[in-house]
């Protein structure tokens, strides 16, 4: 069984096979020839020399004015309007520090409040290309919710917080998924946009993984949302194990193409159960990629990974008491053995 859900899922949690093929393609170490070698090196230098200088200075200025539009706001207190520019402006800037060229389709379907936008999940900067095509005459601002991060994400979160109405959650804390379920259910309900990702991991856009059930409940509009990128010059995809990795290999890229398609609302039906219209809504998603939905999450192989490292860990504790108890013992068995070969 275990065999089976990896066969599926594994293959939507590693790059794109077009980004894979691309980049080994302009490998330095995989061309022959001196011509082609001094392209490749040409294309290495262009990404980390002039590419790369040029989207840590976007990034800077996005989280600058994230800081001081939070600083107005304490003492002058910012219109929606006034935020919902500064936020697309400052979206904008992190799109560009990522090459990021963005193609929406449907407009007419974009949500309004109140409801929760779903989206399949590719990487942390899924929430910036929705924002900025949000409506400036609108007045509702739209909520961001994820995982609660660390380091680098953890900062990241709290400057977009500085601006944008955001909700972090600890999925591994059952008390604090229940208030933040409550919570987002009830503004969802009554007067704003929740913006989630229902497959709660990052995929590679091959497949979507298994929606969580939880907000696809009555009485609750659902607005889907298909990302489709073009993986050739870069993947999106966040497969690294750490976020400077990523965040690397984005401002060095050729550039990043999204197709960002707005479908109809979905609402649950009267017979209908929480998980059938979960599988439903992926099902729409999965259709505007031109793919099929999985039954199975991505839990499936990272709690495993978890499993397997503390299975490593205790492992390697129990080796260093036994070599510690064997060593000792080795030791006063040498030393039984001098005091008996002192006394023969």
């Amino acid at each position: 069984m275990e065999a089976i859900i990896e066969d599926d899922v594994i293959p939507m949690l590693q790059h794109h096979p077009d980004f894979t093929s691309y980049h080994f393609a302009f490998d330095p170490q995989n061309v022959q020839g001196p011509i082609q070698k001094g392209i490749t090196y040409i294309l290495k230098v262009y990404r980390i020399g002039l590419l790369m200088p040029m989207r840590i200075l976007f990034i800077l200025t996005s989280v600058l004015s994230f800081v001081v539009g939070w600083i107005y706001d304490q003492h002058y207190k910012l219109t929606v309007y006034q935020k919902k520019w500064l936020g697309k402006f400052a979206c904008n800037l992190i799109l560009s520090s990522v090459g990021g060229h963005v193609r929406y389709h449907d407009k007419e379907n974009r949500p309004k409040a109140p409801g929760f936008i779903i989206i399949n999940h590719m990487s942390p900067t899924d929430a910036f290309p929705i924002y900025v095509d949000v409506e400036l005459t609108d007045d509702s601002l739209f909520h961001v919710t994820g995982q609660k991060g660390k380091g680098i994400v953890k900062l990241f979160q709290i400057v977009v917080g500085c601006i944008m109405p955001t909700y972090w959650v600890n999925r591994h804390k059952a008390s604090e998924r229940k208030v933040f379920l409550n919570k987002i259910l009830e503004i969802a309900k009554t007067d704003g946009l929740i913006l989630l990702f229902p497959e709660g991991y990052c995929s590679n856009n091959r497949r979507t993984l298994q929606f969580r059930k939880a907000i696809f409940v009555d009485n609750v509009d659902v607005y889907p949302i298909a990302y489709k990128q073009t993986s050739k010059y870069n993947d999106i995809f966040w497969w690294e194990d750490d976020f400077p990795s990523f965040l690397f290999r984005q401002i060095t890229s050729f550039g990043l193409i999204y197709d960002i398609y707005y479908l109809p609302k979905l609402n649950k039906l009267p017979e209908e159960k929480e998980e059938d219209f979960a599988y439903r809504a992926s099902t729409v998603i999965s259709d505007k990629l031109e793919t099929t939905p999985s039954v199975w999450g991505g839990e499936h192989i990272y709690k495993k990974a978890n499993k397997q490292k503390a299975k490593k860990d205790i492992q390697t504790v129990i080796y260093k008491v036994y070599s510690k108890k064997f060593k000792f013992t080795a030791t006063n068995n040498n030393n039984m053995i001098g005091s008996e070969s002192t006394l023969i």
